[in-house]
């Protein structure tokens, strides 16, 4: 819930400061559309090895982990 909250708080900052350090609208909302579509198509991804490797709790772990 807190990672939705800050996102919704720090995107819009981020197109303002990715336009001040000089890239173009496009490339700003290339990259802002980035991590949703990749999300899009990972997450089912590693769901499925997750299920395969049966490794929820490894996998949960190392995920905590990424979060921080």
């Amino acid at each position: 819930m807190m990672f939705y909250a800050t996102n919704a708080i720090l995107i819009p900052y981020l197109s303002l400061y990715l336009q001040k350090r000089g890239f173009s609208p496009a490339e700003t909302g290339t990259l802002i559309m980035l991590g949703p579509f990749l999300a899009m198509f990972l997450q089912p991804l590693v769901g499925v090895i997750s299920d395969k490797l049966r490794a929820t709790k490894p996998l949960l772990l190392v995920l905590w982990i990424g979060v921080g």
